[in-house]
């Protein structure tokens, strides 16, 4: 049950972690192609922190709370 429970919630939080970088990418491209403000490469610059920061929660959530993965990786 244990093994259950590490599993799912594992899988979770990596989804936040993705979803976090994906919308960093989403408001970085927008800034880039689309905007019209004079400060868009700023605003595309300030998305880089979300999207540093989603990996390190998809990477914390896979080797911290279950690993899946075989131990001679």
């Amino acid at each position: 049950m244990k093994k259950l429970f590490l599993a799912a919630l594992s899988r979770i939080i990596q989804g936040i972690g993705i979803g976090v970088c994906g919308l960093s990418l989403i408001y970085m491209g927008w800034f880039l192609f689309f905007s019209y403000s004079e400060y868009k490469y700023y605003l595309a610059a300030f998305t880089l922190p979300g999207l540093i920061l989603g990996y390190y929660i998809f990477k914390f959530a896979v080797r911290k709370i279950y690993d899946e993965s075989p131990s001679d990786w």
